[in-house]
């Protein structure tokens, strides 16, 4: 979704049929960390996928600064890349 607006109208219309929604890093880049509470205010659980696979270190200091259990996402990607 290009905004938290579209993205909130969905959300609001659809959270009573689905599981949990998914947030990327371009629309968690555009509307903040906060688009994660407002879609939980739907009643429906977040997947948020940043992709932070790229940078082991930011991802080190997130998770050590409880990134994840701050927003109460309910799943956290964590890809490792193969060398």
């Amino acid at each position: 979704m290009p905004t938290a607006e579209a993205a909130l109208k969905l959300a609001e219309q659809i959270a009573p049929v689905v599981g949990a929604f998914k947030i990327g890093s371009e629309l968690f880049t555009a509307a903040g960390p906060d688009i994660v509470s407002r879609i939980r205010a739907t009643g429906a659980a977040v997947f948020l996928d940043l992709k932070f696979h790229d940078i082991p270190n930011t991802l080190a200091k997130a998770v050590a600064s409880r990134f994840v259990s701050t927003y109460r996402c309910s799943l956290f990607t964590r890809v490792a890349a193969s060398r």
